[in-house]
């Protein structure tokens, strides 16, 4: 193929980043590579001797002929050492190649794969060149349907029925498609991410033009194959949870997801070719852009700001220029079980809680309703640790909240768990109106 004709295959901005000689002559660039140019990615891969997990992969999958010459994509992947710590540390009880399903290779695969070739500088932009916070890949919302146990559902009434059943079901955490969230230097800048920012909520250091995924660190970017462009990770991109699933799961902050999960019901998405039912979980909120009010037929016992189990989250409906998912994304400060031992007692802030109720689990709906919200933030953005001096609640009061209230971070890909040695109680249950609303 000729050198002029291959250019067409990868996006404009090659010419601008890599200086080549200039002639009037086409017929020198006939079957000649320049030296930056690697070949296809399959073979840049096999060639370079240290991926041989990811080039299983992308056979396993059936995406050789895709990743040799078909198509123009941009690829994040990981080398055999990072697969080999995955191996050794992942709790999923994976201790080897030979022991990953086929549906998380095609997740491990189909995750980092974006279907057009962009490096990493215009992956920082929209196609209208707005700043991109999160974007979506290749990865679809049917391509991994968990089955969950019975034990393992949401502790609510409305999954009560399936949990009494005491059989597994396909649930999906939600019906919407992943996000990865670029900690790109373009995003940084364009979002105002300072770097104690970035550190503090990832546990990692960073320097000037270092780039992330979630807390996953390039560490070799915008390597060119004719075919696409290629991005190393440091580790195995393995996505973490929606906000909701980590907090279900987070067996310290407990007592405030039995609080959030009576909120929490089955949907029915769609039968499989076995004919098994697929339902999604959501969650009873009242944001503008995904609201959910009723279920079947009957109205919400109490409203959250919003579904922390959304993985397209965006804080606002009816932004046409740019995918709301890719602005923004939500956050949680969720206290831990001995915060809320704390507050809920004779002499803790929610003396009057303990007094009306003697238990969390007897606290109405409307109320723990109220006291998972006011735990909720629209904008991660507005919530960074370098704004946490100025932050207010959803109803405009300052939240009092300082770096030394956190005691555990998580990146997830709707948003952002801050876990809390405080409770934020809504205002209106710490004035002197507070026992009147508070009755049993």
């Amino acid at each position: 193929m000729k050198f002029y004709k291959l250019l067409a295959l990868l996006s404009v901005g090659v010419a601008g980043a890599f200086p080549t000689a200039c002639t009037d002559k086409y017929e020198d660039m006939e079957n000649h590579m320049p030296s930056w140019l690697n070949s296809n990615i399959y073979d840049y891969l096999s060639g370079r001797g240290d991926c041989t997990y990811y080039i299983r992969l992308i056979d396993d999958c059936g995406y050789t002929d895709a990743m040799k010459v078909s198509g123009s994509n941009t690829l994040f992947f990981s080398n055999d050492a990072s697969f080999e710590r995955f191996f050794q540390t992942n709790e999923m009880g994976y201790r080897s190649y030979e022991d990953l399903p086929y549906s998380f290779k095609m997740m491990l695969l189909k995750l980092g794969t974006i279907p057009y070739s962009q490096l990493l500088e215009r992956l920082s932009l929209s196609d209208r060149g707005q700043v991109t916070f999160r974007r979506t890949t290749d990865f679809e919302v049917e391509d991994t349907i968990p089955v969950v146990d019975a034990e393992d559902l949401p502790d609510s009434k409305y999954f009560a029925p399936y949990r009494r059943a005491g059989k597994p079901i396909k649930l999906l955490s939600d019906a919407t498609k992943w996000t990865l969230v670029q900690f790109f230097p373009d995003v940084m800048s364009g979002k105002h991410i300072t770097d104690d920012d970035f550190s503090f909520v990832t546990g990692i250091p960073r320097e000037a033009d270092d780039a992330s995924l979630f807390a996953n660190k390039i560490i070799q970017k915008d390597i060119v194959c004719q075919n696409g462009y290629l991005h190393e990770l440091a580790d195995v991109l393995v996505p973490p949870e929606n906000m909701a699933a980590y907090i279900r799961g987070n067996e310290k902050v407990s007592r405030f997801s039995r609080l959030m999960d009576r909120f929490a019901c089955p949907v029915f998405y769609k039968r499989d070719a076995q004919g098994d039912s697929i339902f999604q979980t959501r969650y009873f909120n009242q944001s503008p852009a995904y609201s959910f009010t009723e279920y079947n037929g009957t109205n919400a016992p109490g409203l959250l700001y919003f579904d922390p189990g959304w993985n397209l989250y965006q804080p606002k409906g009816g932004n046409t220029s740019q995918p709301g998912y890719e602005t923004d994304m939500g956050c949680m400060f969720v206290p831990t079980n001995e915060a809320m031992d704390r507050f809920f007692s004779p002499s803790g802030e929610g003396s009057d809680f303990f007094e009306a109720f003697g238990s969390w689990d007897k606290v109405p709906d409307n109320i723990a309703a109220d006291f998972v919200a006011n735990h909720q933030k629209y904008s991660f953005l507005s919530s960074l640790p370098s704004r946490f001096g100025d932050i207010k609640d959803e109803a405009g009061y300052e939240m009092e909240v300082s770096k030394e209230n956190i005691v555990d971070k998580f990146v997830g890909r709707n948003g952002v768990v801050y876990v809390t040695d405080k409770v934020f109680t809504p205002l209106d249950y710490r004035t002197v109106m507070g026992p009147a609303k508070i009755v049993p």
